[in-house]
């Protein structure tokens, strides 16, 4: 079988292919959770990844996961390996909302939009600026609820200014 994977140049192929049968053992549960390989070719893998804080991570550990991965398979399939973001398949559940709470619906003024987009303009990472400007809106709709309903404006997070004033 193998001669003939040889003959029609197949074999590189289908040890490729291994990574994909190894992931989990070589990764442990916890990493291919939130990690899966996505393409394999000339020793070179991509790897989906939740998010950028699993990127980093990862790539402190790329020279084990490498090793494991050959070891896993028997052979130097991989000599490198790429991280990007992307959808790794598995869902979060979502928490429940705050009873009488649909933050969602609630629309901000110009001023307080203003505040959250001066808060995030000097973030060079779209994706950190993006992560951080829906944190700061969702807070400011928290606020704003709280205010309209009688409650105590209360922020959630870090959302203090350095004199104690919310800052969104």
């Amino acid at each position: 079988m193998d001669e003939v994977l040889q003959g029609l140049g197949l074999a590189r192929r289908v040890e490729e292919g291994k990574v994909s049968q190894v992931w989990e053992e070589a990764v442990g549960k916890k990493i291919a959770a939130h990690a899966r390989p996505t393409k394999m070719q000339d020793g070179k893998l991509s790897v989906e990844v939740d998010n950028t804080t699993w990127v980093q991570q990862l790539t402190f550990l790329k020279k084990r996961i490498i090793d494991e991965i050959n070891k896993q398979t028997g052979k130097e399939i991989v000599r490198e390996i790429t991280f990007k973001i992307g959808k790794v398949g598995r869902t979060l559940k979502k928490k429940p909302k705050e009873p009488g709470m649909e933050l969602d619906r609630i629309k901000l003024n110009e001023q307080r939009l203003r505040q959250v987009e001066e808060n995030v303009k000097h973030i060079r990472d779209p994706e950190t600026k993006d992560v951080l400007r829906r944190f700061l809106t969702m807070e400011a709709k928290f606020i704003q609820a709280k205010a309209t309903t009688g409650g105590e404006p209360r922020p959630f997070g870090r959302g203090e200014g350095r004199r104690g004033r919310t800052k969104v």
